[in-house]
């Protein structure tokens, strides 16, 4: 019975039929019948009895193509047509024809003939009705088209009759008229001469509409640097061109009091706008800026707008700007930035802000027992202080005896890390705030009582009945802690900028050499007027704090009021808040973490580290977090202290008669405050992390350090002293003799340089191991691009290009030190890609150390060449059961993972997922590409070898083809684990390097470790999993 006929019968009585019992009781002919009927599903049926149909003919062999298609053409042409049932006649329609409808009537308005038949009542209620009711009544209807705006929002509103009557209900409303505005009085030459005398009155100039010349644009920005008393300065429409806006720009990097300015309708060009943007950043006083409608910009352009957008980013500042972005990533970032300037501003308005609570000194000048030592040492002390403040914008004031540097010194805001500096030459300081007129105008509106400033070169107290004369530093500092606790002073002006800007100025400026990192598991006691403190975590760690847990850190220095307060004050804002000064912050990290990112916040730690820097002293970092976390917290600590720096000017200006143990080793103490009922670092865990640091620290050293001293030959005395510090003997093969043997990669790429080529091998051999693990590194201490030459602004930089073997040699480092327990060979293929007579030229052909041929295409693509003899020697000579090689081997790197995570391929998946995972424990971030050699690896084919050495398509999978190349030369078919880290982007940021590479491979591989908080983070890998895959991986490549 087929399908057709069950339909729509009801087969309810058939549900406890035993089907098989059935088929027993049917004959073979039933049988044959049913499974024409039935079309079987069972694949491994024969074809021919899985088909309805069966010929009745016998078999005729093989399809003889050519015969079959003679065979159709002759029937074709011996067939006759069938023939018409109506002969075909010209000009005879056959079939119906289709006549189109008639269209319909439409009837006219005057066949309409509509007719209301309103009653009585009704007639009578609108003949009487007023013309406010019939409004009404139409709104009511929705007949909104009898009414005009006003009569309808009127009607909704109850406001009566309004507009023109029923002859106006139809037309719009009556524009308003606005007023004429007046020509502009402003006389240019009375108000430049106002600007230059600095005139008190003059606080808002408008020079609307005024064509001004060059010559009183000049003289107008020049009294603006002099001047302290303008506010707002309006020069819309005044003839202002981009050779007058870079004066303007000058002035107002100058000035410290202007507020508001407006440049809207002139002639000022996209770059002129950029170049004003920027100026804003020197002062940060410019709360309003305007400058749209530019004759010659009216479309800024995106290289302009991005510019535009940085600088504005970076401006705590400016609360409004005036400018048209045409590109909505510009709008939408400037317009969050300037809405969280604005926030902020209104949170130190109400006085609910996290505070900066800076203090400054101020010398005194009338001090009965004050220590009279030479004037003209201390003048001297002065003028270099005085030197350096200038250009931070700063100020000092001294004893009466040295009045001369005092009249040499222009008033702003006091720094309290200067003024550390200047409380070691006189002691006997008083604690005030000092800024300027506009300073002092804007804390008479505070509860703030000592303050003073200086006006006309006399300094003057506020409120001389509460200005308390302190005897010395520690008190002040004590003092002011606890007027604020108390919360006497309900505001006090933020100098949050300025210390931003001091503290990278000194981080710019000074030699991170000279700090050592130590760990400890638990807080010592320390006063953070002596030894800083910055307390970092993440908001829901910060809060599970208990006071008297921290409280020893503070010194007392601290009440557990401001603490709390702080603490509360993090939950809802990112801000770092102040606790004591600049010396005792809290830094929240970031609360939302993707899963792509590492949980520890990693990045964030590093970038909290540098900014809470302090020059000069001992000090602390504590961390709050979960033991999964101290790993990579430490890791980013190390990233934030390099080791390798050039600069001369290291604070020499205030460096004049300090001791030598000011200049001594600087410590800074990462202590731990782990959350959770866990237990705590061990005395073995805190050296484990002390050596990773040292690795990443000198990784990124090496990095770091150019060509002209960090080549081959400098780069093999780094391998010796490694080795002699594991008493590891290194094995090393130069120049000649890699050619000799048969390293045609390494040779040919690095022949032409100066320092030649090598290949050197580090290997650790404990007892009782059972596996072999490899790490091949990718040394190019230079990458010109060889004769495929790189432009002049693709080569700097490429020094890095030996990132991936110094992670390897600072991870081999750190690994043997914690005590690997299996196998472990680091494999270095050093080179320097450089130009000369015996470089490689294209066209050349290498036979590298696997007997493979590589046609050179490319020689910019020189690391895929070292690296297939290294992996190769890895496999050959080492028999490694696991290869893994790591290179800043791609530009297309950053494109297919992003600038934080490196690139990572391999033939094994489990070994992929513990990749990622690893990246994610250790901080240093990694992402899969495709692994798939049918699709990527043509892209090499060569006519005359086996295979090139650069793709064809450089759209196809780039960074995945360079890796397959390295594959290659091991085959697709190898039966051992191989693993390919490209992290060319995330080995640097910025212009430091990070140290990439150390935390991944230790993490990765922390299951073979001795080192207990190692093997807690280490990914797991069945080995079991892994053998299978690697079975069916083999079964396939034969299959193929």
């Amino acid at each position: 019975m087929t399908s057709k006929k069950l339909y729509g019968k009801d087969l309810k009585e058939f549900d406890d039929v035993d089907v098989d019992d059935l088929l027993t009781q049917l004959s073979a002919e039933e049988l044959e019948i049913l499974s024409k009927e039935v079309d079987p599903d069972d694949r491994f049926m024969p074809p021919d009895q899985r088909t309805n149909y069966h010929c009745e003919r016998e078999p005729t062999g093989p399809v003889d193509r050519k015969q079959l298609i003679e065979h159709i053409n002759k029937i074709a042409l011996e067939t006759p047509d069938q023939p018409e049932n109506v002969p075909f006649v010209a000009g005879v329609v056959r079939g119906k024809k289709w006549i189109p409808p008639e269209a319909p009537v439409i009837a006219t308005r005057e066949d309409e003939g509509v007719s209301f038949n309103l009653e009585d009542e009704y007639e009578q209620a609108l003949g009487t009705a007023t013309e406010e009711e019939l409004v009404d009544l139409a709104a009511i209807l929705g007949f909104h088209s009898m009414m005009n705006q006003d009569q309808y929002h009127a009607s909704l509103l109850n406001k009566g009759k309004v507009g023109l009557g029923w002859d106006g209900v139809t037309k719009a409303s009556q524009p308003k008229a606005l007023p004429f505005e007046p020509p502009n009085t402003t006389d240019p030459e009375q108000s430049i001469l106002k600007v230059y005398d600095d005139d008190s009155k003059t606080i808002e100039l408008c020079f609307n509409n005024i064509n001004l010349t060059d010559d009183q644009f000049d003289r107008l920005f020049k009294a603006l640097e002099i001047n302290t008393r303008l506010e707002v300065l309006s020069l819309s429409n005044t003839g202002l061109t981009d050779r007058t806006a870079e004066k303007l720009a000058t002035a107002l990097e100058k000035n410290a009091t202007l507020r508001v300015i407006n440049i809207e309708t002139n002639q000022v060009s996209a770059n002129g706008i950029v170049r004003l943007v920027k100026s804003l950043l020197v002062q940060k006083n410019i709360e309003e800026f305007r400058a749209s409608n530019q004759l010659t910009a009216h479309v800024l352009g995106n290289k302009a707008e991005m510019d535009i957008t940085q600088c504005i980013e970076q401006n705590t500042t400016l609360m409004r700007v005036g400018l048209f972005f045409e590109f909505n990533d510009a709008r939408s970032r400037v317009a969050n930035h300037l809405q969280k300037n604005i926030d902020r501003n209104r949170l130190r308005r109400t006085g609910r802000a996290p505070r900066n609570l800076t203090a400054g000194y101020i010398l005194k000048k009338d001090t009965p027992n004050a220590k009279k030592s030479n004037t003209g040492q201390e003048f001297k002390v002065y003028t270099e202080i005085d030197s350096y403040c200038r250009t931070a914008g700063l100020v000092i004031a001294g004893y009466y005896h040295a009045s001369e540097a005092l009249a040499e010194m222009s008033p702003d805001i006091v720094s309290q890390r200067i003024c550390e500096k200047i409380a070691e030459y006189f002691p006997n300081a008083c604690l005030v705030l000092i800024n300027n007129r506009q300073l002092a105008k804007q804390m008479t509106h505070t509860s703030l009582s000592v303050v003073q400033y200086c006006d006309g070169g006399k300094w003057k107290v506020k409120d001389k009945e509460n200005f308390k004369i302190l005897p010395n530093n520690d008190s002040a500092l004590d003092s002011v802690s606890n007027l604020l606790s108390k919360k006497l002073y309900k505001k006090l002006v933020d100098f949050d900028d300025h210390f931003d800007d001091i503290s990278q100025d000194w981080l710019n400026r000074n030699n991170m050499a000279a700090v050592k990192l130590k760990f400890s598991s638990a807080l010592s006691s320390s006063d953070p007027h002596a030894n800083p403190v910055v307390i970092i975590g993440i908001p829901k760690n910060l809060a599970k704090i208990n006071y008297h847990d921290i409280n020893v850190k503070f010194g007392a220095r601290v009440p557990e009021e401001i603490f709390s307060s702080a603490l509360n004050s993090v939950q809802s804002s990112p801000d770092v808040c102040p606790l004591y000064l600049n010396s005792a912050t809290l830094s929240p990290l970031p609360t939302k973490c993707s899963r792509h990112n590492a949980p520890s916040r990693s990045h964030a730690i590093t970038k909290c580290v540098r900014s809470s820097a302090v020059s000069g002293k001992d000090s602390f970092i504590v961390i709050a977090c979960e033991k999964h976390d101290v790993f990579p917290s430490a890791i980013a600590v190390a990233r934030a202290y390099p080791l390798y720096s050039k600069k001369t000017n290291l604070s020499n200006k205030l460096q004049a008669g300090s001791t030598s143990s000011e200049k001594s080793l600087i410590t800074v103490t990462v202590e731990y405050l782990l959350i959770g009922n866990t237990s705590p670092l061990t005395e073995d865990e805190c050296i484990m992390l002390e050596r990773a640091a040292e690795s990443v620290r000198t990784t990124a050293r090496i990095v770091d350090t150019p060509c002209n001293e960090m080549n081959t030959d400098h780069f093999l005395e780094e391998i010796s002293i490694v080795a002699k510090e594991l008493g590891i003997v290194p094995f090393v093969i130069r120049d000649k003799e890699l050619e000799n043997q048969g390293f045609g990669g390494i040779y040919g790429v690095g022949k032409a340089a100066l320092n030649p080529p090598a290949l050197a091998v580090l290997s650790h051999l404990p007892k009782g191991a059972t596996k072999t693990i490899a790490w091949v590194g990718k040394g190019i201490m230079y990458d010109t691009g060889g004769l495929s030459i790189k432009g002049k602004t693709a080569m700097p930089g490429m020094k890095r290009d030996c990132g991936g073997a110094s992670g390897i040699l600072g991870a081999f480092r750190l690994a043997v030190l914690t005590g690997f327990k299996e196998n472990l060979h680091a494999v270095f293929c050093l080179a320097e890609n450089s130009v000369g007579p015996l470089s490689t030229r294209p066209d050349d052909i290498h036979t590298l150390y696997s007997g493979r041929t590589v046609e050179i295409n490319n020689t910019d693509a020189e690391g895929r060449l070292v690296l297939a003899d290294g992996v190769f020697y890895a496999h050959k000579d080492l028999k490694a059961d696991i290869i893994l090689d790591m290179a800043t081997l791609t530009g297309g790197q950053s494109v297919a993972t992003g600038k934080q995570h490196a690139a990572v391929l391999t033939n094994n998946e489990h070994w992929e997922n513990a990749m990622v995972n690893a990246g994610l424990v250790s901080g240093d971030l990694t992402f899969p590409i495709p692994f798939c050699p049918e699709f990527h690896f043509s892209e090499f084919n060569s006519a005359v070898a086996d295979m090139k050495n650069s793709v064809a398509d450089r759209s196809n999978a780039l960074s995945s083809c360079a890796g397959l190349f390295i594959l290659a030369h091991l085959g697709f078919d190898y039966p051992g684990v191989w693993m390919h880290v490209d992290m060319a982007a995330p080995v640097h940021c910025g212009e430091r390097a990070t140290g990439y590479g150390v935390g991944f491979l230790v993490s990765l591989f922390g299951r073979y470790s001795n080192s207990a908080l190692l093997q807690s983070i280490g990914p797991i890998i069945d080995e079991d999993i892994a053998e299978d895959a690697r079975e069916n991986e083999k079964k396939k490549m034969r299959l193929n």
